[in-house]
């Protein structure tokens, strides 16, 4: 029984293999840059706080939208991050929040497409027009 056991197990472990994606930090510069005019960050002040909309195509190159998070802090280790709910309007894909502006600051997104394909993040911008 013990060496029926070792067999079935070297016979699981060699028809399994792992699979990985690694992003690189110089990827995500690079493309963040060329995607850059094809995604929209729209930030209206109302009401002592910030309205925030993200407008991303469904998909760039081969790769369909995935998804978009809120990261507040710094990217490396935030204070807080949240997915974001995709939205559609006049064929795009819409993200949106409210932000008291006390707490407008430091706030990033990120947008991946694909499931290993195209990660994209962006500094939101607050701009208190009076």
């Amino acid at each position: 029984m013990k060496i029926l056991s070792f067999v079935l197990l070297i016979l699981c472990s060699t028809f399994t293999y792992a699979t990985s994606c690694v992003i690189t930090d110089d990827a995500v510069i690079e493309d963040s840059a060329e995607y850059r005019s094809e995604i929209k960050i729209k930030v209206d002040y109302r009401d002592e706080g910030f309205s925030v909309q993200i407008f991303a195509p469904k998909q760039l190159k081969s790769f369909k939208l995935n998804s978009a998070s809120l990261f507040v802090g710094s990217m490396g280790s935030p204070d807080l991050w949240v997915p974001l709910k995709a939205m559609e309007e006049a064929g795009e894909k819409v993200f949106w929040y409210i932000v008291k502006s006390s707490l407008a600051k430091n706030h990033w997104v990120s947008i991946s497409y694909g499931d290993c394909g195209l990660s994209l993040k962006y500094p939101v911008k607050f701009i208190k027009k009076t």
